[in-house]
């Protein structure tokens, strides 16, 4: 969202798997001036919320309010806070903030000066505001949450295309979804979590948490200056370590063959393409569509190539020129004829380009045999084939 980047704001829009079809969140990451003449929020940030609220996008913002109140836990109030909270009160914005650990710890403060705004409509899925209380290399502490995932279990009639398109993807987010939660990928631990991590930077990380804990315990000056110094030498060979780590990475991947045969590929410049192919009756052809044209009738046979006069499954069902044949449908796409055809297949064959597994099928069990039977009949009485399953992955040998 380059409209809303700016010096001290920026946000971002991401797709997440909700409820229903996927949907669009904006994160934001804004910062507040302790020094501004105007009173929060921004004019910016202020622009940004406007903007969400006439897209109906549900917005999260991590914010640096360099502003106090006691309504998110701190010990006082000050005219940047009571500003912040008016105008928040007449958003559709909640505060996320749980506790009264500071978010802001140095030798002369300790305060609560960020915040976490969150629209109203994921204020109940945000759940779990903390404070993380690992060293975060910086006055700022870490702000932790989580956000909860629910399922879509709705059953959605395909009784034309754009529900049946919506009752795939649905189909496919709960077999891929059940996958990852029943089983979660792992990291395989092979002794160090990274390969720039040493036994030094350990005893570094203990030694500056504890004179962490033994600065915020005293406040003494001596105390944080002592912390200061030992974090500094932290931050230092953490940066050096990470330098020697890669440095020794591509020196191994240099005396790779493989990587050698790969580095001549890439840098062989532009790959001669097919300039043309010759007919069974020895004429040769060299345009691109024709070319085409020719292997689609080798290779598929009984494929019509579709002109300019005609249309797609989609527009053909939206032209009403064909009434869907429903009845027809049900007689040949029945319940046991699709139990028959997901036993056939073997259970750990290689996933298509969707990412599912015969395994996720065969496994499914009367549900999903249940749910998948609408949506094939709907295929053949639309005689409309959903974009998650005309994916193909083509595989040169």
């Amino acid at each position: 969202m380059a409209n809303f980047c700016h010096r001290d704001l920026v946000a971002v829009m991401v797709q997440v798997h909700g409820e229903g079809p996927t949907a669009d969140m904006v994160l934001c990451s804004s910062y507040l001036p302790h020094d501004s003449a105007e009173l929060p929020p921004t004019r910016e940030l202020q622009e940004l919320d406007r903007y969400c609220r006439s897209k109906k996008l549900p917005l999260i913002i991590g914010c640096n309010a360099n502003s106090q109140h006691v309504v998110w836990g701190s010990s006082k109030n000050n005219a940047s806070g009571s500003a912040l909270l008016e105008y928040l009160a007449n958003a559709e914005l909640e505060i996320l903030n749980r506790g009264t650990s500071p978010t802001f710890v140095t030798a002369r403060a300790q305060c609560i000066i960020d915040i976490t705004l969150c629209d109203r409509r994921l204020a109940h899925r945000c759940v779990n505001w903390r404070v993380d209380q690992e060293d975060s290399l910086s006055d700022h502490r870490c702000i932790r949450r989580e956000q909860e995932e629910r399922l879509d279990v709705g059953r959605v009639k395909p009784s034309n295309i754009e529900r049946l398109e919506d009752e795939v993807k649905s189909i496919h987010r709960a077999l891929t979804e059940s996958f990852h939660q029943a089983c979660p990928i792992r990291p395989c631990r092979v002794g160090r979590k990274v390969k720039w991590w040493n036994r030094e930077l350990g005893r570094l990380k203990g030694l500056t948490r504890r004179l962490w804990n033994r600065a915020y315990r005293t406040k003494r000056e001596e105390d944080w200056t002592q912390y200061r110094k030992i974090q500094r030498e932290f931050k230092n060979l953490i940066k050096r370590s990470k330098e020697s780590a890669w440095k020794t990475f591509c020196e191994e991947l240099e005396a790779l063959p493989q990587v050698a045969r790969l580095r001549r590929v890439f840098s062989a410049g532009h790959v001669q393409g097919l300039g043309g192919i010759i007919l069974p009756g020895g004429v040769a052809i060299t345009q691109p569509d024709e070319i085409l044209e020719h292997l689609i009738q080798v290779h598929f046979p009984d494929s019509v190539i579709q002109g300019e006069g005609m249309c797609s499954g989609m527009e053909w069902a939206r032209s009403g020129e064909g009434r869907p044949i429903w009845g027809l449908a049900s007689k040949i796409v029945t319940l046991d004829r699709l139990r028959w055809a997901v036993d056939s297949f073997e259970m750990y064959k290689s996933p298509g380009p969707d990412g599912i597994y015969p395994a996720f099928l065969r496994k499914g069990g009367p549900l999903l045999l249940h749910r998948l039977l609408p949506a094939l009949r709907a295929c053949l009485a639309l005689g409309h084939v959903p974009g998650r399953w005309r994916e193909v992955r083509v595989v040169h040998s």
